[in-house]
């Protein structure tokens, strides 16, 4: 989980409340994608976006270059977003 404060003017919500701005329906549907992209997208996209590793933490834990840890974060939220239609 992130540790790093949020910026003046936001607040963190609870994911599980019941007036978070995603549903249960649309979590599951982007755990869903997130669990069909092709391994190197799918590692990078946990470890960043639901594990909260920092980028050179992530790209260190696979052995890649941050650029390439980079490249991938983009193309698998990419997919994501349009395996959600969003």
């Amino acid at each position: 989980m992130r540790t790093t404060a949020l910026p003046e003017g936001f607040e963190a919500v609870d994911p599980v409340a019941e007036d978070a701005p995603m549903s249960a329906h649309r979590a599951h549907e982007v755990l869903d994608a997130v669990a069909a992209l092709a391994e190197p997208f799918r590692e990078a996209v946990v470890l960043v976006d639901i594990q909260g590793l920092r980028s050179a933490d992530a790209a260190r834990a696979l052995g890649v270059a941050e650029g390439t840890l980079a490249s991938r974060l983009f193309r698998g939220r990419a997919q994501v977003a349009r395996a959600c239609g969003t």
